[in-house]
């Protein structure tokens, strides 16, 4: 459950961001929704590390955000696919981008989910007679 809420969350930032993209530049569909995907991928592995996953192990930060990057690529790339597919072949999607990367956002959750649970945020094996 937190998951989906922090993902709602990191939609809002995304919409923000892409929103600033195309204000800045009104053909930056592709470019905005890139940066905008960055910065919502960015804030999803903070906040789910934090109260998702629970995570304190502070040692392992970089290699546990590369892995996260890594691993949210496939449900990132069902995302980006969804969105563009809608703004290449749908004019009222490119009239309403944000609502293209919602049902980007929505398409790749599942994935995103699955890939961070048992990929990334597994507790470390370390001290754990059953690993």
């Amino acid at each position: 459950m937190s998951f989906s809420f922090i993902g709602a969350f990191a939609f809002l930032v995304d919409a923000a961001v892409l929103t600033l993209m195309l204000y800045i530049d009104n053909n930056a569909f592709f470019l905005g929704r890139f940066i905008s995907f960055l910065c919502a991928v960015t804030f999803t592995w903070y906040f789910n590390r934090r109260i998702t996953f629970k995570s304190e192990a502070s040692d392992e930060i970089a290699s546990q955000f590369s892995r996260f990057v890594a691993m949210n690529s496939g449900g990132g790339a069902v995302n980006v696919g969804m969105y563009s597919v809608l703004v290449l072949y749908f004019p009222y999607a490119k009239e309403w981008p944000v609502l293209a990367a919602g049902l980007g956002s929505l398409s790749g959750l599942t994935v995103n989910f699955c890939l961070s649970k048992y990929f990334v945020f597994q507790p470390s094996s370390k001290g754990n007679p059953q690993a």
